[in-house]
C-alpha cells in the first residue's frame, strides 16, 4: 500500500531519454516519481494517481502538452495541481505559451538538478498548504476562500463578487506576483472572446468592491494585471 505521506511527482515527457534526469534529480527528495511518455499516457496517470505535482517536458511547438496542461486545469478534482513546464531557454515564446496554459512555473532547459529540486520543493510546499486549507489562498491579511466564494480583506468580509470577479481575483492571488495578461484572462480564465474594454470594466468593478484593498491589484502597462 502506498504511503499517504509520500507526495507523487508525475513527469510527462515527449521522449523517453528525457526521463532519467528527473528520476536522478528527485531520487533523494523523498517523493514518488511516476513517468509517462506522451500526453495521452500522462492524462491517464493524472486521473488514476492524482499526483501532487505534474512536470511537463515537451517541445511546446507540439500543442499536445499545452492541451494536457489546460485539461488538468479544467479537471474538477485535479485542477489545483501545481504544473511545472520545461521550456527551451533560447525560445522565450515558450514561457508565454506555458503560462497561457495556466502552468505555475516554467523551468528553462538545460537546467541544473538543484534548480529543478528547488522548484519541486516550492511547488510541493504550495500543494501541501492548499490541500490543508481546502484551496484557501492567503496573502498577509487577505484571504480568498473558494468554498464560500468570499474574500476577507483585513477585518472586512466581501461576499458580493460576481463569478468572473471572484475567478479573476482568485487567479491573481494564486499566481502572484506573476502578471496576467488581458488575453489570458479572457480566453483561458473566462473562456470568452476578447471584446474592447471588458477586462478593464471587470477590474474596475472588482477594485470598487475591495475598498481599501483595491490598490493590491496593480495595472502593469501593456502587460496586464498582478496582485501585490
Amino acid at each position: 500500500m502506498a504511503d499517504p505521506e509520500v507526495l507523487t511527482v508525475l513527469v510527462v515527457a515527449d521522449r523517453p531519454e528525457k526521463v532519467p534526469e528527473f528520476q536522478e534529480a528527485l531520487a533523494a527528495e523523498g517523493v514518488s516519481v511516476l513517468c509517462a511518455q506522451g500526453a495521452a499516457e500522462g492524462w491517464k496517470l493524472v486521473e488514476k494517481a492524482r499526483p501532487s505535482l505534474v512536470v511537463l517536458d515537451f517541445d511546446l511547438s507540439d500543442d499536445k502538452s499545452l492541451s494536457l496542461c489546460s485539461r488538468i486545469r479544467a479537471h474538477p478534482a485535479a485542477g489545483a495541481t501545481p504544473i511545472l513546464v520545461v521550456v527551451e531557454k533560447g525560445r522565450p515564446g515558450d514561457k508565454e505559451k506555458g503560462f497561457a496554459a495556466k502552468a505555475d512555473a516554467c523551468l528553462g532547459r538545460p537546467f541544473q538538478a538543484q534548480e529543478l529540486k528547488l522548484w519541486v520543493r516550492a511547488l510541493l510546499r504550495r500543494a501541501r498548504v492548499n490541500e490543508k486549507a481546502g484551496g484557501v489562498l492567503r496573502a498577509e491579511d487577505f484571504v480568498v476562500d473558494p468554498q464560500s466564494r468570499t474574500v476577507t480583506a483585513g477585518e472586512r468580509l466581501i461576499r458580493d463578487l460576481t463569478k468572473k470577479e471572484f475567478d479573476l481575483l482568485y487567479e491573481l492571488v494564486r499566481c502572484r506576483p506573476r502578471v496576467l495578461s488581458k488575453q489570458f484572462i479572457m480566453s483561458s480564465l473566462w473562456r470568452s472572446v476578447m471584446r474592447d474594454n471588458t477586462v478593464e470594466v471587470h477590474v474596475r468593478n472588482l477594485r470598487g468592491k475591495l475598498g481599501d484593498a483595491a490598490s493590491r491589484i496593480v495595472t502593469v502597462p501593456k502587460a496586464g494585471y498582478r496582485f501585490q
